[in-house]
C-alpha cells in the first residue's frame, strides 16, 4: 500500500506499446535492446550496407553513438530484460523521427537517470518541469552535428527520442485505450 501511495495512485505500464500511437510508421520489438543495438551497429548485413550510402552518413553516426552510451556499465540499471519498443514517426519536414519506449524498473526515477547520464560524462542534462512530469534534455553532438535528445518517465516507462513532441504525443498516448496494435493490418512477428 505504502507503493501505490507513493506512485500517487499511478499505475505503473509494463506494456512499451501503450507508448506508440497509431501514428508510427515502423515498430520494432526486441527483448534485448543492448544486442539489438550492437548487431546493427557492426557494419554488417543490412545496416553494414546503408553505411555505403551517404545519405544515412547522420543515421549511422547516432546509431553507433547510441550503442556506445548503452554499452557503458551505467545503463545495465535501466536496462532490465523486458521487451523495448523502437518505433518511428514522420515529422513536418518529411524525415523520420524515432522513439524508444521500454519498461524500467520501478524503483528508477528521472534523478537517477540524470546521474547515470553524467556519469557516463555528458557535460549538460536540462531538467524541464512539465504539468504531466519532468523531461531531461540532453544536447550532444556526434561528428561535428548538434542534436538534442529528450527523455521522460512516463508511468514505469522510459521513453527517449530526438523529439520533444513524439515525447509529449506518447504521454498522451498512454491515457488512451487503443495504441498500434489496434491498426488494420499489424501483426506481431514471433520468433
Amino acid at each position: 500500500m505504502v507503493f501505490f501511495l507513493q506512485q500517487d495512485r499511478k499505475s505503473l505500464f509494463t506494456d512499451p506499446y501503450k507508448a506508440i500511437s497509431q501514428r508510427a510508421c515502423i515498430v520494432i520489438e526486441t527483448i534485448d535492446i543492448q544486442s539489438f543495438m550492437n548487431s546493427l551497429s557492426t557494419g554488417e548485413g543490412l545496416f553494414g550496407t546503408i553505411e555505403e550510402i551517404k545519405e544515412f552518413e547522420p543515421f549511422n553516426r547516432k546509431l553507433k553513438y547510441l550503442a556506445d552510451q548503452l554499452n557503458k556499465p551505467g545503463m545495465k540499471k535501466l536496462l532490465n530484460d523486458g521487451t523495448a519498443v523502437i518505433s518511428f514517426f514522420p515529422d513536418e519536414g518529411g524525415k523520420i523521427q524515432p522513439l524508444l519506449s521500454m519498461s524500467i524498473p520501478g524503483e528508477i526515477r528521472i534523478r537517477h537517470i540524470k546521474e547515470i547520464l553524467l556519469s557516463f560524462g555528458i557535460k549538460e542534462v536540462i531538467v524541464k518541469k512539465l504539468p504531466a512530469g519532468t523531461l531531461l534534455k540532453i544536447p550532444f553532438s556526434v561528428n561535428s552535428i548538434k542534436d538534442t535528445a529528450y527523455i521522460s518517465l512516463i508511468s514505469g516507462l522510459m521513453v527517449c527520442s530526438g523529439s520533444e513532441r513524439l515525447i509529449e504525443e506518447s504521454r498522451i498516448q498512454t491515457g488512451k485505450e487503443s495504441d498500434v496494435r489496434r491498426l488494420p493490418g499489424f501483426s506481431r512477428v514471433l520468433l
